[in-house]
């Protein structure tokens, strides 16, 4: 007697209870973990009512090629889905190294974000300069520009200095050569008035009361005029 389809759902749903037990003949290195316990198909059961308990269709089929994807006959044995172990650990390790690298991604693109950050900074701050880099040149052109007058004036200054120097120098050497002439003067006068005086002396005590001629003065301070006019020459050549 064949079971029609839609009674699947009730024998399914018994086969939830199979999932913690392996089945037998199934080691553990494996290839298949072991299917879960049977559901035994009742009157009025079907692949629907099978499913409602247990697992999707499809999966409810994959796991049991033998039986008639159409009908279910009483007595049959409905086998639980089930997966290989070691593909469940490769399942979970995949997903934990794709988690890791899901976290490194993500660190990677936080330092990317940081780099693109401070590269945004940094070309706005060249843009800035760039910007500001006209201005600075003429700055730095019209502080040339001063340093260059400023340059020229103190050499004009230093100029002006040392000549003021120079010609306060040269004054005060022809002061001091026009005053120690004008000592000189003095005392050549100095010496030409004792001597005029002493020749007068001289002279009244030679000839006593007698009146002196004048050929007698004359002889008599010729040696002094003489004297007298070759300090003229002397200054005048000075």
């Amino acid at each position: 007697m064949t079971v029609p389809s839609a009674g699947l759902s009730g024998a399914l749903l018994g086969l939830a209870l199979t999932m913690t037990f392996p089945a037998p003949g199934i080691t553990a290195e494996g290839t298949l973990a072991a299917p879960g316990p049977s559901v035994i198909v009742q009157p009025g059961d079907s692949w629907a009512s099978v499913r409602s308990r247990l697992f999707p269709l499809d999966a409810l089929q994959k796991a049991n090629p033998h039986l008639d994807p159409e009908m279910l006959h009483p007595g049959e044995v409905v086998r639980a889905p089930y997966a290989p172990v070691s593909e469940l650990e490769r399942a979970r390790a995949a997903r934990d190294a794709t988690e890791r690298q899901l976290a490194d991604m993500k660190a990677r693109i936080a330092e990317f974000e940081k780099d693109r950050a401070s590269f945004e900074t940094r070309r706005r701050e060249l843009s800035r300069a760039e910007a500001a880099l006209p201005a600075l040149r003429w700055v730095v052109i019209g502080l040339v520009l001063l340093a260059i007058v400023l340059l020229v004036l103190l050499a004009v200054f230093v100029r002006a200095v040392r000549d003021a120097r120079q010609k306060a120098q040269e004054t005060v050497s022809r002061t001091s050569a026009l005053q120690s002439r004008y000592d000189e003067l003095r005392t050549s006068l100095h010496e030409l008035d004792v001597g005029l005086q002493r020749r007068v002396v001289s002279l009244l005590q030679l000839h006593g009361g007698r009146v002196v001629s004048n050929a007698e003065v004359e002889a008599s301070i010729t040696p002094m005029i003489e004297r007298a006019r070759e300090l003229k020459k002397k200054h005048r050549s000075a």
